[in-house]
């Protein structure tokens, strides 16, 4: 994970690193709404950059994940500033697939 906030990393460096990186990126603001993707994340996805700045990453949810791991999950990601693990997302298609 890269904190693009603090003083270490220039937002140029960052803006790269999301851009160039393999795996698929959604950054959101303080309000979780999406306000960057990289290209993975289109290619992987189905929607493009402009469909997802402005939604949710609820524009992902899979009906194949209980309550409780949504819950593990943001607490996780609003506790650490992070989340590793596997979990399915439903594609644009709505062809389910298995990530991480």
């Amino acid at each position: 994970m890269i904190n693009c906030s603090d003083s270490v990393f220039e937002p140029e460096i960052c803006k790269r690193l999301i851009a160039e990186t393999p795996m698929s990126v959604m950054v959101t603001d303080s309000n979780l709404r999406i306000i960057q993707v990289n290209k993975s994340f289109v290619d992987t996805t189905g929607y493009s950059a402009a469909e997802a700045i402005g939604q949710t990453p609820r524009l992902l949810s899979s009906e194949r994940h209980d309550t409780q791991f949504y819950k593990a999950m943001w607490h996780s990601i609003l506790d650490t500033g992070q989340w590793q693990g596997r979990s399915g997302t439903v594609e644009k298609t709505g062809r389910f697939t298995l990530n991480g």
